[in-house]
């Protein structure tokens, strides 16, 4: 309800024996994560569950992985903050071999900015069947930037690096930076991906997209801010409403 957690050390939400672990935070409840906070563990081969819900809200002061065999995080409501200072990213996906390793929104305002963005597969021993996915399905997240990591095929791995983007919202926090790049795979729903440039934050996108479904796809150009797009995309729309 409205409790408030501090974790003064690191969190690991470990895989049990005889299947998974989850842990939901909600209505009006605080988490604090001072060390790493762990979706997971890389040697795990079950699976971790985290979701964030309602009011509540987290902080991450560290980073945040995610990991294990077929590892989630969801951001459905509430608010999730990352504070980290140090350089390095501030949330991986890094599924075990073969695994699936998620980082679901779809509700909620979320401030990422902290660090090097989120690194997708970034494990360069992932396997030709192990997937880093990034859903955008609704909600807002304030990013420097998102791509596929070492692991990833586009990144000179073997896994996929995988964005699919259907009513997610993105705002960018680093100026010149390259906002969404070198993802496997990068589709296009209905409600399609939004990017909310701020005046003084200009950033490039080096990512080419497609439709989920031919013609309904749609990048949304919002904000005041100059977007550069530099890879060539067969989506159906690009709407521009704002810069």
């Amino acid at each position: 309800d409205s409790a408030t957690v501090d974790v003064t050390s690191n969190f690991k939400l470990c895989m049990l024996a005889d299947g998974s672990a989850s842990v939901l935070v909600r209505d009006a409840a605080a988490l604090s994560v001072v060390n790493a906070f762990n979706v997971g563990l890389s040697s795990g081969t079950k699976s971790a569950r985290f979701r964030l819900q309602d009011q509540a809200t987290v902080t991450a002061k560290s980073n945040v992985m995610i990991q294990g065999k077929d590892s989630q995080m969801e951001l459905a409501g509430g608010a999730m903050t990352m504070t980290r200072t140090t350089s390095g990213y501030a949330l991986s996906i890094a599924a075990a071999a073969g695994g699936v390793g998620v980082l679901r929104v779809t509700g909620g305002d979320h401030d990422l900015k902290a660090g090097g963005g989120i690194k997708v597969l970034s494990d360069a021993a992932a396997t030709a069947t192990t997937e880093g996915r990034v859903e955008l399905l609704g909600g807002r997240v304030a990013i420097a930037k998102m791509f596929g990591g070492d692991g990833s095929v586009s990144g000179g791995g073997k896994g996929k690096a995988i964005l699919s983007a259907a009513g997610g919202t993105v705002v960018p926090t680093a100026a010149d930076e390259t906002l969404i790049e070198k993802f496997d795979e990068a589709t296009l729903g209905a409600g399609g991906l939004t990017i909310e440039v701020p005046a003084e934050v200009p950033v490039k996108v080096a990512q080419a997209f497609t439709d989920e479904t031919a013609g309904a796809g749609v990048i949304v150009k919002a904000g005041e801010g100059t977007l550069t797009a530099t890879a060539n995309s067969a989506h159906g729309v690009t709407r521009i409403e704002g810069g």
